[in-house]
């Protein structure tokens, strides 16, 4: 996951507020859900078949 471009695009809005387009970060948020969610259901797989 590139999240200098992220950081790059925080600095660059001076009054620290969030873009009127939140679209930009749709994809993102997407990725971190679907990494976590995948991640997580490893997890509980693993720890079920360890029972």
């Amino acid at each position: 996951m590139n999240s200098t471009k992220f950081i790059d695009k925080q600095e660059a809005n001076k009054n620290c507020e969030w873009p009127r387009d939140l679209s930009q970060f749709t994809p993102l948020f997407r990725q971190y859900l679907e990494i976590k969610y995948s991640y997580d259901l490893d997890i509980l797989l693993m720890f079920r078949v360890g029972d």
